[in-house]
């Protein structure tokens, strides 16, 4: 059974961060998949 979870997180101003915030998302083992988008300024 796969569930979607959104998040709202602050501070993602730059592209590093999303990356980071992406990669460390899919170091989870119940994470299938991960999407983050850059907030907008």
């Amino acid at each position: 059974m796969s569930h979607t979870i959104s998040l709202a997180l602050e501070g993602l101003s730059c592209g590093y961060c999303v990356k980071r915030v992406k990669e460390a998302l899919e170091q989870h083992e119940d994470v299938e998949q991960a999407s983050v988008t850059q907030q907008e300024a």
